[in-house]
């Protein structure tokens, strides 16, 4: 909190006002990285000619984009779980992190079956788990850049954009109607 309160430059007191520990100040920040994803969704950029699992490589991009342009903000990630449990699931924070999550999540299972209709993503059991499962993979992708930095780059030797772009790549040929599994 001495940390937080220092580059705020507020003091611990004012800080109490407003969170009661730094877990609600690090879901707080969770929850506008989130709306910042969402937001960015909504507009959806992409062009209208599109088919939807480009659409979703894009969103993918999203993520890596907002990361690349404040990495810090992202690294919520590591800890979102365990700040989850120490404030429990009723806190208002909380709430609001899993309502702009739903949104997102309802999003991609949009694009999910809007790709299958349009024959670009290969027919799935369940969108909605598909859709779960992708935001997870994303979430811990873009974690292992911030976090892993090192390995990723000293020890693979590969830049952190381009295991990215990698991921994501695999990801779009697992969801595309050409995907062939053994």
């Amino acid at each position: 909190m001495n940390d937080i309160a220092d580059i705020s430059d507020l003091s611990r007191r004012t800080l109490y006002i407003y969170f009661h520990n730094k877990e609600e100040i690090l879901l707080t920040i969770a929850v506008n990285s989130l709306k910042k994803i969402l937001s960015e969704m909504e507009i959806d950029k992409s062009p209208n000619n599109k088919k939807a699992l480009d659409k979703l490589l894009y969103f993918g991009n999203i993520y890596s984009k907002l990361f690349y342009q404040d990495d810090k903000t992202y690294q919520f990630l590591p800890n979102f779980t365990n700040c989850v449990r120490s404030v429990g699931k009723d806190n208002e924070i909380v709430q609001e992190c899993e309502l702009v999550l739903n949104k997102i999540m309802d999003r991609v299972t949009y694009l999910l079956v809007e790709g299958i209709e349009d024959k670009s993503i290969r027919p799935l059991p369940n969108p909605k788990h598909t859709a779960a499962l992708l935001l997870g993979m994303v979430h811990s992708l873009i974690q292992s850049v911030g976090s892993d930095y090192d390995l990723i780059s000293v020890g693979f030797h590969i830049k952190p954009e381009e295991f990215l772009n990698e991921a994501f790549g695999s990801i779009y040929h697992y969801l595309s109607i050409d995907y062939v599994s053994k």
